[in-house]
């Protein structure tokens, strides 16, 4: 794809401007960031399938909620390629696991999108789940049912 076929993606560089976005674009904008993401890739490689698989999730979390006043941490950080890219760093996106570029992976140093400083999985539970508390005690809200 060339850069002139980035119709959707070019206008969009952040959460809010996604919103924007009328929901039956949301599918030609999802088409077109994951090309991006292929193209990106292609030259500096990455975590491709993993953030392939979660162009439509990112997409939609950021469409719904209200980041980064709503927080979203990632199950891996190899899912968050399309993340980076909604939240106004496409052109850093370039740079990604270069030395002086961004991270592969969510930085909370990185922007205030980044809820959660993760890698190849998910650390921020160190014990059994069989020892989870039944809720969340942290007056976050959560998609789903708690373990």
């Amino acid at each position: 794809m060339t850069p002139e076929e980035y119709k959707l993606l070019d206008t969009i560089s952040s959460p809010r401007e996604l919103k924007k976005l009328p929901p039956e674009e949301l599918s030609a904008y999802c088409d077109e960031l994951r090309r991006y993401i292929i193209d990106e890739c292609a030259v500096n490689p990455g975590h491709l399938a993993s953030s392939l698989g979660a162009v439509e999730l990112a997409a939609a979390l950021h469409y719904v909620f209200d980041t980064p006043a709503d927080k979203i941490v990632w199950d891996v950080g190899h899912q968050t390629y399309a993340h980076k890219i909604i939240t106004g760093r496409r052109e850093a996106f370039r740079t990604k696991r270069r030395l002086g570029g961004i991270s592969g992976f969510p930085r909370m140093s990185e922007s205030e999108y980044d809820a959660f400083g993760g890698a190849d999985t998910l650390r921020c539970r160190s014990r059994r789940p069989s020892a989870w508390p039944r809720r969340p005690n942290c007056g976050a809200r959560s998609i789903g049912s708690w373990p």
